[in-house]
């Protein structure tokens, strides 16, 4: 009997908005499960992100000009919060704005999609 494949390709910018939606909780789910901080925990998010860029780009469901675009504001964001980490010792956490404008910038990096 011939199997049909039913599952359904979820579209990859359909998957990087997806990803950022979830950040909040999926942050908070790290941070409980690793210990990690919170900071190390939306680099993670933001490498996700990345990721997808990359299938996008190599799929061709995100332009090259898209992709350059968002990659360049997905570096800066994550460069930004290597400088943080360096700010706030292991000891310390961030302030709820800071992470508020961070995942704010997460979201920014891929407006453009």
């Amino acid at each position: 009997m011939e199997k049909i494949n039913l599952s359904v390709e979820i579209p990859t910018i359909e998957k990087i908005r997806k990803t950022i939606d979830e950040s909040p909780q999926k942050i908070q789910e790290e941070i409980e499960r690793s210990g990690n901080r919170w900071l190390a925990c939306i680099i993670t998010r933001a490498s996700i992100t990345g990721s997808y860029l990359n299938v996008g780009r190599r799929t061709g469901e995100i332009s090259p000009e898209n992709y350059q675009e968002s990659k360049n504001k997905l570096n800066s964001l994550i460069k930004k919060i290597y400088d943080l980490q360096k700010q706030y010792n292991i000891k310390r956490d961030i302030s709820d704005e800071i992470k508020s404008e961070l995942i704010i910038e997460l979201t920014a990096a891929v407006n453009n999609l």
